[in-house]
């Protein structure tokens, strides 16, 4: 197995796991903008923000 291979499944993987993370996170920023917590919103708002930014590096990279 060369490593341009084992790279590109590391990548697969950790963007798996950030698509889980995303998808948790907006049921749960969901659940507090309608219970109405500012606070945990502003969290979750800077997590989804965080994933928009490895999204636009691994497409940046070629790995998109």
């Amino acid at each position: 197995m060369n490593l341009k291979f084992t790279i590109w499944n590391i990548i697969c993987e950790e963007k798996k796991k950030m698509e889980q993370i995303r998808e948790l996170n907006s049921e749960a920023l969901r659940s507090m903008i309608n219970s109405s917590n500012p606070m945990l919103s502003h969290v979750l708002v800077g997590v989804e923000k965080a994933y928009l930014q490895v999204e636009l590096n691994l497409e940046k990279f070629g790995f998109g």
